[in-house]
């Protein structure tokens, strides 16, 4: 009797460990969300490039709302005709109004942001030949139609450009990011208004 009492707790024992083994393997534990991929940090020439795209969307209405407001005034254009040229950036206001177009819609195969800022820097340098050689004073409303383009097409370059940054550049560098964007935004008004 002693001998089968500590067979029979030893059976108990080894069943119940089997009992749990078997549980544990039919209820696995659900598998960790996956990591988010951390993008790679970005080389010199993508910096040089993102500053490059911050000056030239800042650039033409830097131009219009310093020098040609300038030009404007020294050649005797009415206040109600200068007021207007501080309107163009209502853009920037508004440009959250068309900018789920650019982010749904792709217009080549180069990339999502890559072909919107091919395309926008394109118009852009069409746009402003087309300005080459008008006169202001003499043709005040064709001027400031094409200033709107320029205005329109520069803030609509930095809906992509800002994407493309956020996809891009890591969390840690985001603040390098934004603070060449504010830099280009001062170089742009720098050489717009101030040198041109």
């Amino acid at each position: 009797m002693t001998s089968s009492a500590p067979q029979s707790a030893a059976s108990t024992a080894v069943a119940a460990s089997s009992t749990a083994v078997s549980a544990s393997i039919a209820t696995p534990s659900p598998p960790s969300p996956p990591s988010p991929a951390t993008p790679a940090t970005p080389g010199a020439s993508f910096w040089w490039l993102l500053g490059s795209l911050y000056v030239s969307q800042y650039l033409g209405i830097a131009f219009f709302v310093v020098a040609l407001v300038a030009i404007l005034r020294g050649g005797g254009a009415s206040l109600d005709q200068i007021s207007l040229i501080y309107l163009l950036g209502m853009a920037g206001a508004l440009k959250f109004l068309w900018a789920p177009l650019v982010d749904r819609f792709s217009i080549t195969r180069f990339g999502h942001y890559r072909s919107w800022l091919i395309l926008l820097q394109s118009a852009l340098i069409v746009v402003l030949l087309s300005m080459a050689g008008r006169d202001p004073l003499q043709e005040f409303w064709v001027v400031y139609a094409l200033c709107l383009v320029v205005s329109t097409l520069g803030m609509t370059q930095d809906i992509a450009v800002d994407a493309l940054a956020c996809r891009t550049v890591p969390e840690d560098r985001r603040g390098l990011a934004n603070g060449l964007q504010a830099a280009g935004g001062l170089i742009s008004f720098m050489l717009g208004g101030g040198l041109v």
